[in-house]
């Protein structure tokens, strides 16, 4: 008995299920995705979802916040399973329209399976993306037409259907009231002025004209079988107001609209005609605001400058160590020092430890760098530790010298140089500091077949710890023994001496007090006499670079290495030693070298 039961129970389950239907929503996009389900106005669950209903019709919607709900009425039977694709849509701020004509009047239209009017109709407040439209004839001896439109942010799509079968075609003539009207036939463009249609199929037709200045219209014409049509568009021109401007700034500056003074900011200016307009605010000791403002019928267009105070560079330097820098007030940081500051007048106060403060008002103005240079009055006597440190700040100071590097010698040192290598057998240096960005120096060289000598200046920048940058300028000349030459048949003596003007450039990469890398590029010019009567000049590029390693407070080794990579040829250093060794200009240069780095006595009264 019990088993029969249990029989007759599960034929009725197994009957009750296939009493119902069964559906598949599915998200198409990811708005869709997690959306929330109704069924007849019930909640159901949220997608992707499979849920059982009874057999019948039943009105599925989806739904999210910002997104047109979907809806849709369906018809299912016992035992059927639907498949139902969900693809939800923005509400607001990408809407589209669609336009649909056709060789049917008052067709039903259909955009996603809902019901917008009858034909010829335009859609409006459409998401974008894709829609399906159908169109059903009342005729029900016609076919209805499908198809799939994309729809575009504020643009009209229009879809063209036919669906009756083909008849005579009529005409239509279109014209404006206004001469520069752009004229449209169910969406398509016509063109300017009066325009005429052959080959139209009867039926209903919207024809549109367009403007600048003049409202839309539109109106619906019908156009019969074999017959012309004409129609006029009147169009009312839109209300003429003037645009509004408004100027305002971050300070009191003069406001200027076209190269017209209208006082200091804010401004407003009411009756502005549609246009371009030129916009300038000026203020002291602030940059220069410009901007161009585009006014239109009945809108303001507002402009907000903001002028940025004008900026100089302030450079702070003393000779006392341990010095600090209070601008109007404010701790700055460690002389020397280097900062913008704005235009205009400005307290600078330069302190430090057993030294009068030095305060002085400085005012800045546009267009360069302010130099302040303090010395301190010191009050009372220096102190052991003091005077210790002076003295191990003096030996770094000399111990940081680099003679062949992007740097400046430091204040009151000195250097002498002495290297040997090829083609000069012997190359002796000095130089030294004469002002804050310029450093002075001499040098005498030979291989004996020619001795040469030049003076040199040098400036430099160091833009990083690590890196500086610098640039020097060589003139110089040199002389060697005569030589004899033949004029033909007739044997000359020849002096033999040249001249020298050199542009180097040079970049410095510096390990900290240990050694320097310094790449060389330089344009060398020449003008030697040698062997003949005459001259021969020689430009040439020059590419190279110097290493040098501090061994000790005092000692630098140096090591160098040259070569000319472009250029002409030099006779004249072809007679290495005097003796005619080599018979071809030497185009590398290399040099092994000693630095030996000192101080110079100070002049300075006691």
């Amino acid at each position: 008995m019990a088993l029969l039961s249990a029989v007759l129970l599960a034929a009725t389950a197994g009957e009750a299920r296939a009493q119902v239907a069964q559906l598949v929503l599915a998200p198409q996009n990811p708005p869709a995705q997690g959306a929330a389900v109704r069924v007849d106005g019930a909640d159901v669950g949220n997608l992707p979802l499979t849920l059982e209903v009874t057999p019948g019709r039943h009105l599925v919607q989806v739904g999210r916040r910002g997104y047109i709900t979907f809806n849709l009425w369906i018809d299912v039977t016992p035992g059927q399973t639907m498949q139902l694709p969900v693809t939800l849509r923005g509400t607001a701020g990408e809407m589209g329209s669609i336009l649909v004509a056709g060789d049917v009047s008052g067709a039903r239209v259909l955009v996603d399976s809902v019901e917008r009017g009858t034909s010829p109709v335009v859609v409006e407040g459409l998401s974008v993306g894709s829609h399906r439209v159908r169109v059903e004839a009342r005729d029900g001896g016609l076919a209805p037409f499908e198809t799939t439109v994309e729809v575009r942010v504020a643009e009209r799509t229009t879809v063209h259907f036919t669906m009756r079968p083909t008849h005579t075609p009529g005409s239509l003539h279109v014209a404006a009231n206004v001469l520069s009207a752009r004229l449209f036939l169910d969406g398509d463009p016509l063109g300017v002025g009066g325009r005429t249609v052959e080959g139209l199929a009867p039926g209903e037709h919207i024809v549109e004209a367009e403007a600048n200045g003049y409202q839309t219209a539109r109106q619906t014409v019908r156009v019969e079988s074999g017959r012309r049509s004409a129609v006029v568009l009147v169009m009312e021109p839109v209300a003429q107001e003037p645009g509004t401007i408004v100027v305002r700034a971050n300070v009191r500056g003069q406001v200027f609209v076209n190269g017209q003074d209208f006082g200091p900011a804010p401004v407003i200016l009411e009756g502005a005609e549609p246009g371009s307009y030129a916009i300038r605010v000026t203020a002291d000791g602030h940059s220069e605001f410009r901007d161009v403002c585009q006014v239109r019928l009945g809108e303001t267009c507002t402009i907000t400058a903001t002028l940025v105070p004008e900026q100089v560079l302030l450079r702070v330097t003393s000779s006392t160590r341990g010095a600090f820098l209070y601008v109007d007030g404010e701790y700055r940081g460690p002389v020397p020092f280097e900062g913008l500051f704005p235009v205009g007048p400005h307290r600078v106060e330069v302190r430090a430890q057993n030294y009068a403060t030095h305060t002085e008002q400085v005012s800045l103005s546009a267009g360069g760098p302010r130099d302040v240079a303090v010395d301190l009055q010191r009050v009372g006597a220096e102190t052991p530790e003091e005077i210790a440190e002076a003295e191990v700040a003096a030996v770094e100071t000399t111990r940081s010298l680099r003679s062949y590097a992007a740097t400046l010698t430091p204040e009151r040192r000195s250097y002498f140089d002495v290297a040997i290598g090829f083609p000069y057998i012997l190359e002796a240096r000095v130089g030294g500091n004469v002002h804050e960005w310029l450093d002075i120096g001499f040098s005498l060289r030979s291989f004996f077949g020619l001795t040469e000598f030049d003076g040199r200046l040098k400036t430099a920048y160091r833009a990083l710890p690590s890196l500086s940058l610098g640039a020097q300028l060589r003139i110089g000349g040199g002389f060697g023994p005569t030589h004899m030459y033949r004029d033909g048949a007739i044997p000359r003596e020849s002096p033999t001496n040249t001249f020298l003007f050199s542009l180097e450039g040079l970049v410095s990469v510096h390990f900290a007090a240990a050694a320097s890398v310094t790449a060389i590029v330089a344009f060398d010019t020449h003008s030697d006499r040698y062997r003949g009567p005459n001259r021969r000049g020689a430009a040439r590029l020059r590419l190279g670079g110097v290493a040098e390693i501090v061994v000790s407070d005092s000692w630098n080794v140096m090591l160098r290495f040259e070569g000319i990579v472009a250029g002409r040829s030099r006779p004249i250093m072809t007679d290495l030693v005097g003796a005619g060794l080599i018979d071809s200009d030497p185009r590398l240069l290399g040099q092994l070298g000693f630095t030996y780095k000192f101080g110079l006595p100070s002049w300075d009264s006691e």
